[in-house]
């Protein structure tokens, strides 16, 4: 055989030597010392927990199988199982990053699938939150602390960690300045930041401190230097939020007042005139007119069938006049039509306690 021919055959055969040295996902490998990971930590930071996940309140586990060759080499993986979607993908993409010590088979380093599992909980993600907040530094400017900040509150305030939310946003306000060059961009921020740490304090039952920032983002909307950057809905929603709040104190007729103000401002504006409408129906159920409460609800249900909360309402109403059956039907109509938690925790806790409970809107 010649050289050449002895060359080409080399060439041949070193490809399929090497690739029967590499194992398949699942096949077993027997080795003394599997692989050790590096930089686990790390990259567990890196991933992070995603802020979709943490608003859905998804957690569970991703279960990877990672080949690392003979050289401790990350070079493929293959995701095994997963708890949910969106966290295999904040998984995927940082893998490749993981540093190894090769497994060892004797004193041989050799190829290694091994089994590696990211756990997402509600606990790990209070404590990412936490690292967050203290990852803010003097060399991040103030608009980038400002951020981060809100980014955090509004987490916090999907995970239901209502204190939590509301002093991110407090913190937040400390890093927007007064921008004379930019001054609606500044409306606009300060207007989201009032209206979220209101629904922090709505979810603490902090009725007051709630009413109080949305007294300041109304303001804001008014007077905002450039009306675009503010909008309509935005303001309607602020008006129907504090009509809530005022509701729940036993502020009635302030209510009144702000629920009259959408409905005769607003009018173009259906998603808020539904829920002026809403509440108008618990302002007549705490003056116990319950004709017209039951009317109105009616006629709201009539303009909008697929909208829950004025079934929750004419429940609400039905409930307090003594028919339960004809409540419960309301509020099964209201929770076939993705009524809030919070409402369903209300029908709940109707079915479990007496019926002179004090209704909350």
């Amino acid at each position: 055989m010649s050289v050449f021919h002895s060359f080409v055959l080399a060439a041949l055969l070193i490809p399929s030597v090497l690739l029967a040295q590499v194992p398949k996902v699942h096949d077993y490998v027997y080795v003394d010392q599997e692989p050790v990971i590096l930089n686990l930590n790390d990259v567990r930071k890196a991933i992070g927990y995603p802020f979709s996940a943490i608003k859905q309140g998804i957690e569970g586990k991703v279960y990877c199988r990672v080949l690392v060759n003979e050289n401790g080499v990350y070079i493929k993986h293959r995701i095994l199982n997963s708890a949910h979607p969106i966290l295999t993908k904040a998984v995927n993409p940082y893998l490749n990053q993981l540093k190894f010590i090769p497994a060892k088979r004797g004193k041989e380093s050799v190829s290694y699938w091994t089994n590696i599992p990211f756990a997402f909980s509600q606990e790990e993600c209070r404590l990412y939150l936490r690292k967050q907040s203290e990852n803010l530094n003097f060399g991040v400017s103030y608009a980038k602390k400002a951020a981060m900040r809100i980014e955090n509150a509004k987490a916090y305030l999907a995970n239901k960690e209502f204190e939590a939310s509301a002093l991110e946003y407090t913190r937040a306000l400390m890093y927007i300045p007064i921008a004379r060059k930019r001054p609606a961009k500044a409306a606009a921020k300060l207007f989201d930041i009032y209206m979220g740490r209101a629904q922090a304090y709505m979810g603490a039952q902090q009725y007051e401190k709630a009413v109080a920032d949305l007294i300041q983002a109304i303001g804001l909307g008014h007077t905002a230097y450039d009306k675009a950057a503010i909008s309509q809905t935005q303001i309607a929603n602020a008006y129907n939020l504090r009509s809530y709040c005022r509701l729940a104190m036993g502020q009635t007729s302030q209510a009144a007042k702000d629920i009259s103000w959408v409905l005769f401002n607003y009018q173009r504006l259906e998603s808020a005139v539904y829920r002026a409408q809403a509440h108008q129906i618990a302002v007549h159920r705490q003056l116990s007119q319950f004709e017209k409460a039951l009317a109105l609800a009616e006629e709201t249900i009539e303009r909008s069938p697929e909208e829950p909360y004025a079934y929750y309402q004419k429940g609400l109403v039905l409930w307090t006049i003594g028919a339960e059956e004809a409540a419960m039907n309301c509020f099964i109509q209201a929770q076939s039509r993705n009524l809030s938690k919070r409402d369903r925790a209300q029908i709940e806790r109707l079915i479990h306690i007496e019926q002179s409970v004090v209704l909350e809107p």
